[in-house]
């Protein structure tokens, strides 16, 4: 292939990419002011909606996800906050206290609460036994 062509090509492959990376603020927003607090995406706000929706209105997480809600609070700060965590699988919002994701049944490993006060005895360590041949003497 001629050079003139490659280098063509080359710009042309340049161009694409830059075209497709986009901007960091999408059109028709104005870019955040320096020290101004983010603001949730539609994304976030739909998964706390979907959440809200699936509780009961006197538990604390629903009251909890409401603030958030009418604050704008986005949902990095919700989760920092240890009300709710994500799903690894599906991204789904799930209490702290469930063991599986409610959406696609993922097992979530139990993470406690820092208000539990379950102090039972810690499990012993079970002792292991070499299996294998007699040692010779």
């Amino acid at each position: 292939m001629p050079a003139l062509v490659r280098r063509l090509l080359d710009r042309l492959s340049q161009r694409v990419d830059r075209i497709a990376a986009g901007t960091p603020v999408p059109a028709g927003l104005e870019p955040p002011e320096p020290g101004e607090r983010q603001k949730p995406t539609a994304h976030e706000r739909a998964l706390m909606r979907r959440r809200l929706r699936a509780l009961d209105p006197a538990d604390g997480e629903a009251r909890a996800l409401k603030e958030a809600l009418d604050q704008d609070r986005t949902l990095d700060e919700l989760v920092a906050s240890g009300v709710v965590r994500g799903c690894p699988s599906c991204a789904e919002l799930v209490s702290p206290r469930e063991g599986h994701c409610w959406s696609c049944g993922t097992a979530l490993g139990q993470v406690h609460s820092p208000r539990s006060t379950d102090h039972g005895p810690s499990p012993k360590p079970v002792p292991t036994t070499r299996v294998g041949s007699p040692a010779a003497d």
